[in-house]
């Protein structure tokens, strides 16, 4: 299979071989109630900014993207994290074709690094796992541990087909607030980005982070900022949203999209800091750089099949 290197670009931010830390970024103070004539214009400025961010990433480009192959690494960050980078060769399809008059599914496949005995993981749409020439199945209890990895790397692969359309992100934020301007501290290294904020609730978002299977792909909280200059995404926080409708503000993820390159004319992140948020302070996770990025690579169910 052929890949393609994502095209560069002018960069939002200069790329480090370490994380910086960023000041947990606040959103702005609440707004006073507003009449129905001005609730008119709050929404219509939510719209703009879509809009703009659309354009930006999108330009003129208004095909379905569905699937895509990429070679991405991960870097562990953190005090505890094992200094151990992970690279992955990915296919993703979020809607595969299985069966004649069958919905679509998900299905992921991904090799983890080289040697005598590669491992392979992948949901045809049922989990499994190869080591060399053994092929086993992920369901049930069995090896939960490669399992939760197969899980978090499938939302890792989620989220980056979600940002690959950020206008539509903004777009399905529902909330009243309206669209302010603030400045966006990422910290000594990454420096100060003056921003358009917004926010609100998303039906689902997968998150990378997180071990509690009821939150995945619940609704979430979203606070989104913007890159003024660019009209890019520039940095996103989510937050699970409990049965009981409350914004769980102490079991967040915080996500600084940087690096952007293009792909078809698609504006793709080329690193993704991901850091996790418990309502007060930022602990780093992970560095994901993608190397290498197809869109809709010619993916059918045969790509994604069990080993026999």
């Amino acid at each position: 299979m052929v890949t393609m290197m994502i095209t560069p670009v002018v960069v939002l931010f200069t790329l480090s071989t370490q994380a910086a830390k960023p000041n947990d970024p606040q959103p702005p103070a609440k707004q006073s109630p507003v009449t129905a004539t001005a609730k008119d214009k709050v929404q219509e400025g939510r719209k703009a900014l879509a809009a703009r961010v659309a354009k930006a990433h999108r330009g003129d480009n208004k095909e379905v993207i569905d699937r895509y192959t990429t070679t991405i690494t991960i870097k562990p960050l953190g005090k505890k994290a094992e200094n151990v980078d992970v690279e992955l060769e990915v296919q993703y399809g979020a809607k595969i074709i299985r069966a004649k008059d069958a919905d679509p599914v998900e299905m992921i496949r991904y090799k983890v690094g080289k040697g005598d005995k590669p491992l392979e993981r992948g949901k045809d749409p049922r989990p499994w796992q190869r080591i060399g020439n053994r092929v086993t199945g992920l369901l049930g209890r069995d090896d939960p541990e490669s399992r939760a990895l197969l899980d978090s790397h499938t939302r890792l692969c989620r989220q980056m087909l979600q940002f690959l359309d950020a206008g539509a992100i903004l777009r399905s934020l529902r909330g009243d607030d309206p669209v302010t301007t603030t400045t966006l501290n990422l910290g000594r290294k990454f420096g100060k980005v003056e921003t358009e904020f917004i926010s609100g609730r998303l039906a689902s978002f997968p998150v990378f982070r997180g071990e509690d299977k009821s939150v995945k792909m619940r609704a979430v909280f979203m606070e989104a900022w913007v890159d003024k200059k660019t009209s890019r995404l520039a940095a996103v926080k989510i937050f699970p949203i409990a049965t009981n409708g409350k914004t769980r503000r102490d079991d967040g993820e915080f996500i600084v999209l940087r690096n952007y390159g293009k792909s078809k004319g698609v504006l793709v992140p080329q690193v993704l800091l991901i850091f996790e948020e418990n309502g007060k302070t930022l602990r780093e996770r992970a560095m994901v750089k993608l190397l290498t990025f197809k869109l809709n690579a010619k993916l059918t169910k045969a790509n994604f099949a069990r080993p026999d």
